[in-house]
């Protein structure tokens, strides 16, 4: 298990040192209904939006530039089984940032009843929220999940941890501009 220690904590390095930013990490054991109040409820992604954090670990898009509220949709995949999200921010695409489409991307983590974890990718335009889609992560997160966005790569890397904080897995994902999914490209578990 000290070599994937070893990895996680150079994939760890690699993704803070070059860009990555890290997600909000959620704890498997604890109930995802009750929120804390010791947790930031307002998080910048920019260009004048926010995510706005809401009981029941959901969320709000703020366009404060435009006075304009929006909640996060459910995955189709969750629809009726949602039990909550996670924003991994900023995670806005190269597209933009060498584009002036007034559009802005953001990942979000959605966690299912019964375990599951979804990662989907979101687009916001003039007062309009799209989901442009999203990929299951996780089938029973072991104990936590993180992500960290790497805009070098434009690219998230999902993490997962056991019980006893030991790496269990750690995954790539990018959007495909082409097919309009997101895709994984990479993957390593722990044996």
């Amino acid at each position: 298990m000290k070599k994937w220690n070893f990895i996680f904590a150079g994939v760890l390095s690699f993704t803070l040192i070059f860009g990555g930013t890290p997600g909000l990490a959620k704890n498997k054991t604890e109930n995802v209904k009750q929120g804390t109040n010791s947790m930031s409820t307002d998080k910048p992604i920019g260009h004048g939006l926010h995510l706005w954090w809401n009981p029941g670990f959901n969320y709000t898009l703020e366009d404060r530039v435009n006075n304009i509220k929006l909640p996060i949709p459910v995955p189709k995949e969750l629809e009726g089984k949602s039990e909550g999200q996670d924003p991994i921010t900023p995670a806005l695409p190269q597209l933009d940032f060498s584009s002036d489409d007034s559009k802005n991307e953001f990942y979000m983590f959605h966690y299912g009843n019964e375990g599951e974890v979804f990662l989907q990718l979101l687009q916001y335009e003039k007062g309009k929220l799209t989901s442009l889609g999203a990929i299951k992560v996780a089938e029973d997160v072991p104990n936590r999940i993180y992500g960290f966005y790497n805009d070098g790569r434009n690219s998230i890397y999902v993490i997962t941890l056991d019980i006893k904080g030991e790496l269990n897995s750690s995954a790539e994902y990018v959007w495909d501009y082409e097919t309009k999914m997101i895709n994984k490209v990479s993957e390593l578990k722990a044996e």
